[in-house]
């Protein structure tokens, strides 16, 4: 049961318009955290204080949900659905990123813009809780959209030692084929801190999906979903 007072209004995520994206956002950046003692009430973490929530236990997987590209201001659709799985499944700090002031814009470019600036202040607020006793082994990133980006930047900024990371809706055809006849294949290299290195390559240049694990020591799969067929439900 949430123990916020009845006084206290919850924590929201911003809530944008279509007027908002036509005159752009300059960029906020709020973490909504759930747990499974605030299922329905979310904290807001301090940027700047961390330590001083309420109900983030480090010794628990940390995992972050990070959206992507708003054009019409809207929170995204699925949010209620991936805290109710994720909190159900497993005891664990859910953290929703919020950067839709920043996300929520006509203009792409500048959304791809942000996505460096999400991350660095993200490394803030990681540092902390690895101060605080968290572990990189047990942070999960799950970026959506542009979230996949930003995903993929915190994890280069720990050096591949991120626990895990899902990156969903991430179309890598942006730099690795050729955009005016749309075919060629893909080959992506990942390798993990310890110097490890898997290669994959496939025919299909747009994916819907892949799942990869960053462990030391550890060989890696890369295990591309491509998208399905038009007609076909996903």
């Amino acid at each position: 049961m949430c123990k916020c007072d009845e006084e206290k209004k919850c924590p929201e995520f911003t809530d944008l318009n279509i007027g908002n994206a036509l005159s752009g956002t300059e960029l906020q950046v709020q973490l909504l955290l759930h747990t499974r003692e605030n299922p329905n009430c979310s904290e807001r973490l301090i940027e700047h204080n961390v330590t001083a929530s309420e109900y983030l236990n480090t010794s628990k997987k940390i995992v972050f949900v990070i959206h992507g590209f708003r054009p019409t201001g809207s929170p995204p659709a699925w949010l209620g659905g991936i805290k109710e799985l994720l909190l159900s499944s497993e005891d664990i700090n859910l953290i929703i990123v919020d950067w839709n002031r920043g996300a929520t814009t006509v203009n792409y470019i500048t959304a791809v813009e942000n996505c460096r600036k999400v991350a660095e202040i993200l490394k803030n607020y990681v540092d902390q809780m690895l101060v605080d006793g968290a572990s990189l082994d047990t942070m999960y990133m799950i970026g959506v959209s542009l979230g996949a980006h930003i995903a993929g930047f915190v994890g280069q900024k720990y050096k591949g030692k991120i626990g895990r990371i899902t990156v969903y809706n991430y179309l890598l055809d942006i730099t690795t084929w050729n955009k005016s006849i749309r075919r060629g294949f893909i080959k992506m290299k990942i390798t993990d801190y310890a110097g490890n290195t898997v290669e994959s390559e496939m025919n299909r240049p747009q994916l819907c999906r892949y799942d990869f694990v960053l462990l030391e020591n550890t060989e890696l799969t890369f295990k591309p979903i491509p998208c399905p067929e038009r007609g076909t439900r996903r």
